[in-house]
């Protein structure tokens, strides 16, 4: 659930992508500091692309599995318990 504030900044950046005005002149209108409506915007998008960031599951090999195979993008990829999961999260983000 989203707090007060980032309702309140949601709001105001939905005016903003509304208006034909420049992020400083809608600022300036609203008597608020550009760069803390920069800063929103920015965080507020990030936390929005995290959400929709569902194409990427933790997996972890079980002991008794030697090894994995994966199809991701047309792309074949054998996991084991030595793969750097970071390098294979890394991987499957950019053949997704």
């Amino acid at each position: 659930m989203a707090t007060p504030a980032a309702q309140r900044w949601t709001a105001l950046i939905a005016e903003l992508d509304d208006s034909d005005l420049s992020t400083r002149k809608f600022a300036h209108a609203r008597g608020i500091n550009p760069r803390t409506l920069t800063w929103w915007k920015w965080r507020l998008r990030k936390e929005e692309e995290e959400r929709q960031d569902d194409g990427f599951f933790e997996l972890v090999p079980r002991e008794h599995l030697a090894a994995l195979d994966l199809t991701v993008g047309g792309a074949s990829i054998t996991v084991d318990r030595d793969t750097d999961l970071c390098l294979l999260r890394r991987v499957v983000e950019a053949l997704a």
